[in-house]
């Protein structure tokens, strides 16, 4: 998904970069994550093996924290370091 995301042109927002995530993760995975009844088939190769993604790992955690790390790239929220 990464060389996806990074073979499109930048976008100018951390708005439209979520979008592309967003859509990336559909073309990857072949379901929505936001929808509660989605359950995505084993479709990523693990070492060889087709694994199903855990849809609401991504949907609560993986996302969110994507979300707000390109959102402190583009300079949409303070960074703070300890």
């Amino acid at each position: 998904m990464r060389d996806r995301v990074c073979a499109e042109i930048p976008p100018e927002t951390a708005t439209e970069f979520v979008a592309l995530l967003r859509r990336e993760i559909v073309e990857v995975v072949g379901v929505d994550i936001d929808d509660a009844d989605a359950i995505a088939e084993p479709s990523v190769l693990v070492e060889g093996r087709p694994e199903a993604v855990h849809l609401p790992t991504w949907r609560t955690i993986v996302v969110p924290l994507l979300t707000a790390r390109a959102r402190q790239l583009y300079g949409e929220l303070p960074t703070e370091r300890p």
